[in-house]
């Protein structure tokens, strides 16, 4: 297998005194520089349950003004609910939430896979399983990265059935790393070096618009990666779950409904 042909698991970083416009490779760098900046930005969250003790004054002068938006009170307090669950973290683990350049870094990587996909030509053919059984493929995904030319062999049919797979796989592995079941290294390991990078470029091969279990299955790996990383502090397990979540909200548009 030639290496350059293996989909590399993009890391988006920023150095601690340069932006840098290469491709990001480093998850330590990019928590160090995110905590850096945690301390310079102010907090943008709103609470829309803070209620001011003036309000309904305030709400009975604004009816008699003018009349209420309901459709953009509705779409305003969507994204502050949403805001919240995303980035629903203690003060002294702000530096898990990614940055809007490390996000703006990932989505870029992103888009060029899909297209890498889309348009390059592969001549050679990998061998991959004949059959959807799920121990015959978990060993596949776990003996072979993901390359450009597998990906173009599968169709729709293994695509949401590997999805499906992979996050069963990834909820069953968070929670035996949340019970410091043994082997907790070994599937820190599972979830950086094998389940995340096949997601990762398995969402590459997703067109928009979703479908509804695919919405239900992004839905759910969305979940698990919010909840675990806010119990976990390994810097490159959190970087797997910031991408996931980056690309499922920022991409697929799912962190409205959870």
């Amino acid at each position: 297998m030639n290496p350059k042909e293996t989909i590399p698991f993009f890391i988006p970083s920023i150095s601690n005194s340069i932006i840098s416009n290469s491709i990001p490779i480093n998850a330590e760098e990019y928590l160090i520089s995110v905590r850096n900046e945690a301390n310079r930005l102010p907090n943008i969250l709103q609470n829309p349950y803070n209620l001011d003790p003036n309000r309904s004054q305030k709400k009975r002068q604004k009816n008699n003004d003018n009349k209420i938006d309901d459709n953009k009170r509705t779409r305003k307090n969507k994204e502050h609910i949403n805001s919240n669950k995303i980035d629903d973290l203690k003060p002294d683990d702000s530096f898990k939430i990614p940055s809007k350049k490390w996000e703006e870094n990932l989505t870029l990587n992103f888009n060029f896979l899909q297209n890498q996909i889309q348009n390059s030509q592969q001549n050679s053919i990998v061998q991959i399983p004949t059959k959807l059984k799920t121990q015959e493929w978990l060993e596949f995904l776990k003996s072979t990265p993901p390359q450009i030319q597998i990906l173009q062999q599968f169709d729709h049919v293994i695509i949401t059935r590997l999805l499906k797979l992979l996050i069963n796989k990834f909820s069953k592995t968070t929670k035996l790393i949340k019970k410091n079941k043994e082997n907790k290294e070994e599937n820190i390991k599972l979830i950086i070096d094998i389940l995340s990078p096949w997601i990762f470029a398995l969402f590459a091969t997703i067109d928009l618009p979703l479908e509804p279990d695919t919405c239900s299955n992004f839905r759910d790996l969305l979940r698990i990666c919010l909840d675990s990383r806010k119990i976990n502090e390994e810097i490159n397990l959190i970087a797997s779950f910031n991408i996931l979540i980056t690309i499922i909200t920022k991409i697929f548009k799912q962190g409205f409904y959870l």
